[in-house]
């Protein structure tokens, strides 16, 4: 159960969840995705209502919500340009 949870992040910073099982971190993430929805209030990406803008997430924000497989002997750059690659769903030119 997540209750009364609110927080702010600026462009281009990194956030990670941490606590004990049960603690609503994949909730959470669930509710921020629109995979959740909330059982009151709403989720807020650049200021709009993401009920209201379901794509704006997509366009703002990205997530790792399950454990990730990483190449040891990668970068962190370089592994994110091979799941690029392997998903075929980011554009490289966006991994700075």
């Amino acid at each position: 159960m997540v209750d009364s949870l609110s927080f702010t992040m600026s462009a281009g910073e990194v956030m990670g969840f941490l606590g004990p099982n049960g603690a609503g971190k994949s909730t959470t993430v669930g509710m921020i995705f629109g995979l959740i929805r909330p059982s009151r209030d709403s989720v807020h990406i650049a200021g709009e209502a993401l009920t209201k803008n379901p794509g704006l997430v997509l366009e703002q924000i990205g997530a790792i919500i399950v454990n990730p497989a990483f190449y040891p002997y990668l970068t962190g750059r370089d592994n994110l340009r091979a799941q690029a690659m392997m998903t075929c769903t980011v554009d490289e030119s966006r991994i700075t």
